[in-house]
């Protein structure tokens, strides 16, 4: 059974404003990536990935304390035979942990 994944109200916004900046700057990056969409998911790839992040929790009614998370990007090869983009249709992976 599918339930909804619990995360306070802190921990997303802390979230949120790291995803909304590297975003932005991606989107600025626009240009020097001479139209080449692997280019993009490199650099938002990287913007994107952030070490453990630390958010104190300090509501009564959330569950309280200290919340971690960080991003991880893993790139796949797409170029040349055999590239593992070509047998998965992506570019790589996205990964967010919370703690």
């Amino acid at each position: 059974m599918r339930r909804r994944l619990y995360i306070p109200d802190e921990v997303k916004a802390n979230i949120r404003a790291h995803l909304e900046t590297a975003i932005q700057n991606t989107v600025e990056g626009f240009d020097s990536a001479s139209e080449d969409e692997d280019t993009m998911t490199g650099h938002l790839g990287a913007r994107l990935q952030v070490r453990v992040q630390r958010v104190m929790v300090p509501r009564p009614n959330e569950i309280p304390g200290e919340w971690r998370w960080a991003i991880k990007y893993y790139k796949f090869r797409g170029r040349g035979p055999a590239a593992t983009e070509r047998f998965l249709g992506a570019d790589g992976i996205f990964e967010l942990t919370l703690m």
